[in-house]
């Protein structure tokens, strides 16, 4: 006679497969293994009547996050040993029938998607694993971009429109629409003026804060008069541009000869830096040769 027997690739199974192939094998009867590839606890509970662990997850890693040592909670139904897979290791070892709460060890920033956990019993009987949800460990600030001068000088009055400020995060990207802008400038208030910039990424990582200062000046007289369209002559003397105690011809000449002249000049009697018709009329006023 020709049987066909399926040999299970789990060491309980594996063990049944050899003892009945070698009873089959005094009984000469001829057999032929069939291989199963793939380990299956339910399978092996139906053939052999021996329970495993059963593990489920009952609290991933939170993800992206800015903890390196995240927390796992997963349940089983066994008390055990627990053995982890993948790059995620733990000081915690030994499982406890119900929740089962433990810190990863210290783990790099980047993605893991391979971590996976196991529980094997006090009669040796191993779990099928439990495959971590992936999750992503990032410690990295995002970078905030003044756009613009980072100090502002105003007129009191003046109206001022913001330039802003642009962020970018090493794994969320471009985050500028998450800045919170806290900005108190009052135009119309003379003082120095704060404004700051600050942002955080998904994984809770905060960037460092930016400010901008505005300050908002008090309008000087002298500002003033300068934006007047029609000059005010200033007299600052009384005519005498070569010294000699005498306002006359020899004046008359000095003035002509420096005519539309800028800058501080003897001919210059009102003081506007600019010699014209307004120090011609001075010089009139106060003629006496």
């Amino acid at each position: 006679p020709v049987y066909f027997l399926n040999a299970i690739a789990h060491p309980v199974g594996a063990f049944f497969s050899i003892i009945l192939t070698f009873l089959f094998f005094l009984a000469n009867i001829t057999v032929f293994t069939l291989p199963v590839l793939a380990k299956d606890n339910n399978a092996l509970e139906s053939l052999t009547g021996i329970t495993f662990p059963i593990l489920t997850e009952i609290k991933a890693v939170q993800t992206p996050t800015n903890n390196n040592t995240p927390e796992y909670i997963f349940s089983s139904d066994k008390a055990g040993i627990i053995k982890y897979g993948g790059e995620c290791t733990s000081n915690t070892i030994e499982a406890i029938i119900g929740n089962n709460t433990i810190l990863f060890n210290e783990l790099v920033d980047g993605a893991y998607n391979n971590c996976s956990i196991t529980v094997t019993d006090a009669a040796g009987n191993t779990s099928d694993p439990l495959i971590v949800s992936p999750f992503i460990i990032d410690t990295v600030i995002p970078i905030i971009s003044l756009l613009g001068e980072s100090s502002v000088n105003l007129n009191v009055g003046e109206s001022y429109a913001d330039d802003g400020s642009t962020a970018l995060d090493d794994v969320d990207g471009d985050i500028t629409p998450d800045i919170v802008v806290v900005n108190s400038v009052d135009i119309n208030t003379v003082g120095t003026y704060i404004i700051t910039y600050n942002v955080s990424d998904s994984a809770g990582n905060l960037a460092k804060e930016v400010t901008r200062t505005v300050n908002v000046n008090k309008v000087s007289s002298r500002s003033r008069s300068s934006a007047s369209s029609s000059p005010v002559p200033v007299v600052i003397t009384k005519g005498d541009i070569t010294g000699d105690n005498n306002v006359g011809k020899n004046d008359f000449s000095l003035l002509m000869l420096n005519w539309g002249k800028t800058g501080k000049n003897p001919a210059d009697l009102n003081g506007d830096e600019l010699v014209n018709k307004y120090d011609f009329a001075l010089l009139m006023m106060y003629w006496t040769d």
